[in-house]
Protein backbone atom coordinates (compact mmCIF):
# COMPACT_ATOMS: atom_id res chain seq x y z
CA UNK A 1 0.00 0.00 0.00
CA UNK A 2 1.24 3.61 -1.10
CA UNK A 3 -0.19 6.27 1.51
CA UNK A 4 0.70 9.44 0.50
CA UNK A 5 -1.30 13.00 0.07
CA UNK A 6 0.05 13.49 -3.11
CA UNK A 7 -1.68 12.05 -6.21
CA UNK A 8 1.03 12.61 -8.91
CA UNK A 9 3.10 10.47 -6.20
CA UNK A 10 0.81 7.78 -5.20
CA UNK A 11 -0.09 6.70 -8.97
CA UNK A 12 3.34 6.82 -10.88
CA UNK A 13 5.22 5.49 -7.72
CA UNK A 14 2.28 2.55 -8.12
CA UNK A 15 2.40 2.29 -11.76
CA UNK A 16 7.01 1.84 -11.29
CA UNK A 17 6.59 -0.88 -8.74
CA UNK A 18 3.64 -2.81 -9.82
CA UNK A 19 6.15 -3.21 -13.23
CA UNK A 20 7.95 -5.23 -10.75
CA UNK A 21 6.83 -8.82 -10.91
CA UNK A 22 7.54 -9.44 -7.27
CA UNK A 23 5.36 -6.72 -6.10
CA UNK A 24 1.83 -5.89 -6.34
CA UNK A 25 0.04 -2.67 -4.96
CA UNK A 26 -3.10 -3.22 -3.55
CA UNK A 27 -4.14 -0.13 -2.45
CA UNK A 28 -3.52 3.78 -2.64
CA UNK A 29 -4.69 5.81 0.40
CA UNK A 30 -4.26 9.75 0.85
CA UNK A 31 -4.29 9.64 4.54
CA UNK A 32 -3.32 8.01 7.68
CA UNK A 33 -7.35 7.03 8.75
CA UNK A 34 -7.76 5.63 5.43
CA UNK A 35 -4.49 3.73 5.30
CA UNK A 36 -6.05 2.02 7.85
CA UNK A 37 -9.52 1.20 7.06
CA UNK A 38 -8.32 0.00 4.15
CA UNK A 39 -5.11 -1.94 5.80
CA UNK A 40 -7.54 -3.51 7.75
CA UNK A 41 -10.12 -4.68 4.91
CA UNK A 42 -7.35 -6.00 2.67
CA UNK A 43 -4.50 -8.67 2.49
CA UNK A 44 -1.54 -5.84 2.70
CA UNK A 45 2.45 -6.73 3.31
CA UNK A 46 4.11 -3.43 3.18
CA UNK A 47 3.05 -0.20 3.68
CA UNK A 48 4.97 2.77 2.06
CA UNK A 49 4.27 5.85 4.95
CA UNK A 50 4.73 9.43 3.98
CA UNK A 51 4.60 11.38 7.57
CA UNK A 52 2.89 14.81 6.89
CA UNK A 53 -0.74 13.81 5.74
CA UNK A 54 -4.07 15.56 6.71
CA UNK A 55 -6.44 14.11 8.83
CA UNK A 56 -4.47 11.38 10.40
CA UNK A 57 -0.33 12.00 10.11
CA UNK A 58 1.99 9.15 9.27
CA UNK A 59 3.38 8.57 12.60
CA UNK A 60 -0.07 7.70 14.36
CA UNK A 61 -1.08 5.53 11.69
CA UNK A 62 1.78 3.80 12.18
CA UNK A 63 1.14 2.85 15.66
CA UNK A 64 -2.29 2.14 14.90
CA UNK A 65 -1.31 -0.57 12.36
CA UNK A 66 0.78 -1.63 14.07
CA UNK A 67 -1.12 -2.38 17.07
CA UNK A 68 -4.35 -3.39 15.09
CA UNK A 69 -1.83 -5.47 12.62
CA UNK A 70 1.72 -5.91 14.17
CA UNK A 71 2.50 -8.64 10.56
CA UNK A 72 2.32 -5.44 8.72
CA UNK A 73 6.25 -3.77 7.70
CA UNK A 74 6.17 -0.20 7.30
CA UNK A 75 8.66 2.03 5.44
CA UNK A 76 8.78 5.74 5.86
CA UNK A 77 8.95 7.41 2.92
CA UNK A 78 9.06 11.33 3.17
CA UNK A 79 10.58 14.54 2.74
CA UNK A 80 11.55 14.75 6.31
CA UNK A 81 14.92 13.60 7.08
CA UNK A 82 16.05 14.62 10.26
CA UNK A 83 16.55 12.96 13.82
CA UNK A 84 13.22 14.19 15.40
CA UNK A 85 10.84 12.24 12.62
CA UNK A 86 13.15 9.37 12.44
CA UNK A 87 13.31 8.46 15.66
CA UNK A 88 9.04 8.96 16.00
CA UNK A 89 8.67 6.91 12.87
CA UNK A 90 10.81 3.73 14.23
CA UNK A 91 9.69 3.93 17.89
CA UNK A 92 5.78 4.12 16.34
CA UNK A 93 6.93 0.40 14.60
CA UNK A 94 8.44 1.35 11.24
CA UNK A 95 10.97 -0.92 10.48
CA UNK A 96 12.19 1.50 7.44
CA UNK A 97 12.85 5.39 6.51
CA UNK A 98 13.60 6.45 3.43
CA UNK A 99 13.99 9.85 2.20
CA UNK A 100 11.60 11.10 -1.21
CA UNK A 101 15.41 11.98 -3.51
CA UNK A 102 16.44 8.23 -2.70
CA UNK A 103 16.59 6.20 -6.19
CA UNK A 104 14.04 3.52 -7.10
CA UNK A 105 16.91 0.85 -6.92
CA UNK A 106 16.97 1.63 -3.27
CA UNK A 107 13.57 2.00 -2.46
CA UNK A 108 13.56 -1.70 -4.11
CA UNK A 109 16.51 -2.27 -1.73
CA UNK A 110 14.15 -0.99 1.18
CA UNK A 111 11.17 -3.42 0.25
CA UNK A 112 13.02 -6.49 -0.28
CA UNK A 113 14.98 -5.62 2.56
CA UNK A 114 12.18 -5.02 5.13
CA UNK A 115 9.24 -6.93 3.43
CA UNK A 116 11.25 -10.03 2.64
CA UNK A 117 14.93 -10.58 5.01
CA UNK A 118 12.86 -8.95 7.97
CA UNK A 119 15.59 -6.59 8.61
CA UNK A 120 15.24 -2.73 8.99
CA UNK A 121 16.38 -0.40 6.58
CA UNK A 122 17.56 3.54 6.74
CA UNK A 123 18.77 5.20 3.71
CA UNK A 124 22.24 6.69 4.21
CA UNK A 125 21.00 10.17 4.64
CA UNK A 126 19.23 8.77 7.36
CA UNK A 127 21.73 6.74 8.90
CA UNK A 128 24.35 9.37 9.16
CA UNK A 129 21.88 11.52 11.11
CA UNK A 130 21.43 9.13 13.72
CA UNK A 131 25.00 8.50 13.77
CA UNK A 132 25.63 11.95 13.93
CA UNK A 133 22.86 12.26 17.09
CA UNK A 134 24.64 9.31 19.06
CA UNK A 135 28.53 11.03 18.66
CA UNK A 136 26.53 14.50 19.73
CA UNK A 137 25.32 12.47 22.93
CA UNK A 138 28.69 10.83 23.48
CA UNK A 139 29.98 14.36 23.33
CA UNK A 140 27.27 15.42 25.92
CA UNK A 141 28.23 12.53 28.04
CA UNK A 142 32.07 13.06 27.49
CA UNK A 143 31.83 16.71 29.08
CA UNK A 144 29.40 15.02 31.65
CA UNK A 145 27.10 17.91 31.08
CA UNK A 146 23.28 17.15 32.60
CA UNK A 147 20.22 17.84 30.61
CA UNK A 148 19.15 20.21 32.46
CA UNK A 149 22.74 21.82 32.12
CA UNK A 150 22.08 21.92 28.54
CA UNK A 151 19.22 23.77 28.37
CA UNK A 152 20.35 26.09 30.82
CA UNK A 153 23.52 26.44 28.18
CA UNK A 154 21.02 27.06 25.34
CA UNK A 155 18.90 29.47 26.93
CA UNK A 156 22.10 31.36 28.19
CA UNK A 157 23.70 31.61 24.41
CA UNK A 158 19.98 32.96 23.63
CA UNK A 159 21.12 35.89 25.51
CA UNK A 160 18.90 35.22 28.51
CA UNK A 161 19.95 36.92 31.99
CA UNK A 162 20.31 34.44 35.14
CA UNK A 163 17.28 35.98 36.68
CA UNK A 164 15.14 35.48 32.74
CA UNK A 165 16.22 31.61 32.73
CA UNK A 166 15.45 31.18 36.48
CA UNK A 167 11.89 32.67 36.03
CA UNK A 168 11.50 30.80 32.21
CA UNK A 169 12.68 27.30 34.33
CA UNK A 170 10.89 28.36 37.58
CA UNK A 171 14.27 28.10 39.45
CA UNK A 172 15.53 29.57 41.84
CA UNK A 173 18.02 32.79 40.57
CA UNK A 174 20.98 31.15 42.79
CA UNK A 175 20.62 27.81 41.75
CA UNK A 176 21.11 29.15 37.39
CA UNK A 177 24.10 30.95 39.28
CA UNK A 178 25.68 27.39 40.60
CA UNK A 179 24.64 25.48 36.89
CA UNK A 180 26.78 28.69 35.44
CA UNK A 181 29.23 28.12 37.41
CA UNK A 182 29.51 23.81 36.87
CA UNK A 183 29.26 24.76 32.84
CA UNK A 184 32.59 27.42 33.07
CA UNK A 185 34.15 24.41 35.10
CA UNK A 186 33.08 21.84 32.92
CA UNK A 187 33.92 23.46 29.08
CA UNK A 188 36.84 24.96 30.97
CA UNK A 189 35.85 28.88 30.03
CA UNK A 190 36.77 32.31 30.95
CA UNK A 191 33.71 33.56 30.98
CA UNK A 192 30.09 33.11 29.55
CA UNK A 193 31.16 34.22 25.86
CA UNK A 194 34.15 31.83 25.94
CA UNK A 195 31.77 29.26 27.40
CA UNK A 196 29.32 29.64 24.31
CA UNK A 197 32.32 29.56 21.69
CA UNK A 198 33.25 26.43 22.95
CA UNK A 199 30.09 24.82 23.30
CA UNK A 200 29.85 25.08 19.86
CA UNK A 201 33.05 24.32 18.84
CA UNK A 202 32.30 21.14 20.27
CA UNK A 203 29.35 20.68 18.98
CA UNK A 204 27.14 20.49 22.51
CA UNK A 205 25.28 23.43 20.84
CA UNK A 206 24.14 23.49 17.37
Amino acid sequence: MIVDDHRIVRESLGALLNKMHDFEVVEIAENGQEAIDLALSKQVDIVLMDINMPVMDGINASMELRRRKPEIKIIALTLYDDYYYIEKMLKAGASGYLAKDSSYDELVSAIISVGIDNKQYLCQSSSNVMINSVIKQQEDNYYNISAREKEILELIASGLTNKEIASNLCLSVSTIDSHRANLLRKLDAKNSIDMINKAYQKGILS
